[in-house]
């Protein structure tokens, strides 16, 4: 098969593929993904998904000949599908220098996909903030913080800085921190505080783990999450000192080779999750501060 027969053959797959599927919203995602898009569900489809709709379509194609279409359709950079470089579930602003416009509208533009959270999609978004606007927000934001025991006012603003961190995380170009709700105590509302930052961002309760008992665990909850695309994660009841290689290594990475439980194969994700952590007298580890 010569090169002009094999991108006859990745545009009519790629017709195929949106038949297969039964609709016109597949994207190129990543450099070994493609996914189809409907009604804000997502559904990922990689190299060997491809193949067997070639297969299906092309009975005289050899296996070479149907991995090497397959292959072009996931990797060529003018192929006919659209590239989603970022998802993301809050608006965002996009534009250079000082025009920039706010993405309110669910759908495709320009490489980014916005999706609302189901808690965002009947909220009406403004440009026109100013100081006195501002600081009415930062009143209502502080008002169901008012019985919390923080220890002093910059704990506060050091909580209120994770919940804008949860909201203006899709918009962030790099690593987030980790937080640390800390206390002396049982029963000081740690959990609560968590649990309240994730139904006012994103409308529902936090993931919560268990410290996980070794460096292996911890790759393989924390590969689970990410290639899940998890928004916020939650390490519950930690006592003492925290200490995971696998752990500081997420907190400080841009993206991480995952690998799925009993599988030898790698990919390559985004790290976008935030992470917290929940606990008394928590002792950080050097690499972690």
């Amino acid at each position: 098969m010569n090169d002009t027969t094999i991108e006859t053959v990745v545009n009519l797959a790629e017709r195929m593929m949106l038949k297969y599927e039964k609709t016109d919203c597949l994207y190129r995602y990543g450099g070994d993904q493609i996914v189809r898009i409907s009604d804000g569900n997502i559904k990922t489809m990689h190299k060997d998904d491809i193949a067997w709709i070639v297969r299906c379509e092309y009975h005289t194609l050899s296996e070479t000949n149907v991995g090497a279409v397959a292959s072009d359709i996931m990797h060529t950079q003018d192929n006919k599908l659209k590239r989603i470089d970022v998802f993301t579930t809050k608006p965002v602003f996009v534009g250079t220098g000082s025009t920039l416009d706010l993405i309110t509208t669910p759908g495709y533009s320009n490489g980014i996909y916005y999706e609302p959270d189901a808690a965002l999609r009947h909220v009406e978004f403004h440009t026109d903030a100013d100081i006195s606007k501002a600081q009415t927000s930062l009143e209502d934001l502080m008002e169901p913080l008012v019985d919390f025991p923080f220890v002093s006012d910059g704990d506060k603003l050091a909580y209120l800085s994770m919940m804008l961190t949860l909201l203006l995380r899709p918009a962030i170009d790099g690593v987030v921190p980790c937080f640390f709700m800390r206390g002396n105590g049982q029963s000081l509302g740690k959990g609560l505080l968590t649990e309240m930052a994730s139904l006012i961002v994103f409308g529902r309760r936090a993931s919560l783990i268990s410290v996980p008992k070794n460096d292996t665990e911890w790759q393989t909850r924390l590969d689970a999450y990410i290639m899940h695309g998890s928004q916020f994660v939650v390490v519950d009841n930690v006592v003492g000192k925290l200490d995971s290689q696998e752990f500081a290594s997420v907190l400080t990475s841009r993206v991480r080779d995952c690998r799925s439980l009993h599988s030898s194969d790698v990919r390559t994700a985004p790290v976008n999750t935030v992470f917290a952590v929940n606990g008394n007298f928590i002792e950080i580890d050097y690499d972690m501060a």
